[in-house]
């Protein structure tokens, strides 16, 4: 038996002070937001339609042919917002030179900058939300199969 309260990050009892992660024992403390336009309403959380359509015709005796088309579309993505990470202040950059390749677009030997996150910049606080009006990304697939 603990003679302190687990849920005080402070030292007390025989407990040590909370530090790091363990000062929020106990505590409702999450690092993703869900924004409540997501929870509510119709079409809103990620979805999909499918439409089929299918003919089926014989040739000639135990031949036949087979025509389908298919539509499937994919809506509702969701986006990760961080918003204790500023693009301006929390990544260092690097620059690299491409290895001089004829494979390569123009034949290699240009830089690439390449962005790492600093480690001060790693404290989570992220909304869960669609996408703004602007841009509502969608995937749709068409599908046409014919069977001999």
């Amino acid at each position: 038996m603990v003679d302190c309260d687990l849920t005080n990050p402070a030292a007390n009892g025989e407990c040590a002070a909370s530090i790091g992660n363990a000062a929020n024992f106990g505590r409702p403390n999450t690092a993703t937001i869900v924004d409540p336009k997501v929870l509510i309403g119709w079409g809103v959380r990620p979805h999909d339609n499918q439409y089929t359509f299918t003919v089926q015709q014989q040739v000639i005796p135990r031949v036949s042919a087979d025509f389908s088309f298919t539509h499937r579309s994919f809506h509702g993505f969701l986006v990760t917002n961080d918003l204790n990470r500023d693009p301006a202040t929390a990544y260092d950059t690097y620059t690299v030179t491409a290895p001089e390749d004829p494979r390569l677009p123009s034949g290699g030997g240009y830089p690439i900058t390449i962005y790492t996150v600093k480690p001060t910049a790693n404290v989570p606080a992220k909304t869960w939300a669609q996408p703004t009006s602007i841009c509502q990304p969608r995937f749709v697939r068409l599908n046409f199969t014919v069977n001999f």
